[in-house]
């Protein structure tokens, strides 16, 4: 395997990045098949967790845990 294309696979499936485009490419697919199968809204659904839960862990971050390093770093100098 080329440096290149093992490069492209580690960065898709290494990385959050790489799995929130699977995870979501999933959400888009089983979202248009549940138009014809039941069963695909429920594995529609399965494949949105991970873009939500990484959504709210990187809200908590960006609001609480982020903000609260700063000041500690501030008030060590």
């Amino acid at each position: 395997m080329d440096d290149k294309r093992k490069k492209l696979l580690v960065q898709i499936f290494c990385t959050k990045g790489g799995w929130l485009a699977i995870s979501l490419f999933f959400v888009l697919i089983f979202g248009v098949l549940a138009n014809w199968f039941e069963w695909a809204y429920l594995a529609s659904a399965i494949s949105f967790i991970y873009p939500a839960i990484l959504g709210l862990t990187l809200i908590v971050f960006a609001l609480f845990i982020n903000p609260i390093k700063n000041r500690k770093k501030k008030s060590d100098e």
